[in-house]
């Protein structure tokens, strides 16, 4: 029973991946992206950056990546960074 609920929760990321169209997204993208949905109350505020390093879908993610994935996330127009260079605010789109 358990294995057929992982299945059909797989099945059903997956197709709320393709609908909202981060299918084209590495996973570690959308790890980013589903984290600043949580820590920005779905955009209703900003996400900083201190706040995704020290979550739990983002915590393992050596900074690096991170920061590559942020930087994918503005070329794709999903988020958006708020304040000067070096501020470590983002914002959904």
């Amino acid at each position: 029973m358990t294995r057929n609920i992982f299945a059909n929760l797989m099945q059903a990321t997956k197709s709320l991946e393709i609908d909202l169209g981060l299918d084209v997204l590495t996973q570690t993208d959308q790890q980013v992206f589903a984290c600043i949905v949580l820590l920005s109350n779905d955009g209703q505020s900003e996400a900083l950056l201190q706040d995704l390093k020290l979550h739990t879908l983002t915590k393992d993610i050596p900074t690096p990546s991170l920061y590559r994935s942020l930087k994918n996330l503005i070329e794709c127009g999903i988020l958006m960074k708020v304040g000067s260079e070096r501020s470590g605010i983002y914002k959904l789109v």
